[in-house]
């Protein structure tokens, strides 16, 4: 996918120039989640990250954008890219997990996520994948509800506080 620039952001493709600034927005994301409680063991979730980001950007099951302000990367978004059995309407067999969404505070409401939603949204369809899913928090469920999104029948009626999972199938898809 080529780059692009709206508003006040380039949107482009991760590479492993960025695993450091992406690792660091990952754990931005995760504190602000609730997810690190202490600071023990920081270290050693920075290296899994790290490690990860390497690994699957190079083999290409990670695919990753950042929007850039500034020269700044203000944004990041990822998209776990999985092949499982072709059914009718996926005859290639091709899903994609979104994740890793997080836009630093200070460009929030500006348009980050939303591009780089239209960037994933677009790889998809170029590369087949019919299915792309993601757990939303209750802050973001807006925005994926204006990308086409829908929440899952039975997540709806789960705790109001919780991520709720939310699927986007494409023409042609099941």
């Amino acid at each position: 996918m080529t780059d692009k620039k709206t508003g006040e952001f380039e949107f482009r493709l991760a590479g492993i120039r960025d695993v450091e600034v992406l690792t660091s927005l990952r754990i931005e994301l995760l504190r602000e989640m609730g997810n690190i409680k202490s600071g023990k063991d920081v270290p050693e979730l920075e290296n899994g990250i790290r490690a990860y980001f390497r690994t699957h950007i190079i083999k290409g099951d990670f695919i990753c954008w950042v929007a850039v302000s500034g020269g700044v990367i203000a944004a990041t978004s990822g998209l776990v890219v999985m092949e499982r059995p072709p059914v009718m309407g996926n005859t290639k067999g091709l899903e994609g997990y979104i994740m890793n969404i997080y836009t630093r505070p200070e460009s929030r409401k500006k348009g980050a996520a939303a591009g780089l939603m239209t960037m994933i949204k677009e790889h998809a369809k170029s590369a087949g994948i019919n299915k792309l899913w993601l757990h939303a928090t209750p802050g973001g469920r807006r925005l994926y509800e204006g990308q086409g999104f829908t929440a899952r029948a039975e997540m709806e009626k789960s705790d109001p506080g919780m991520n709720v999972e939310m699927v986007l199938y494409f023409e042609g898809a099941y």
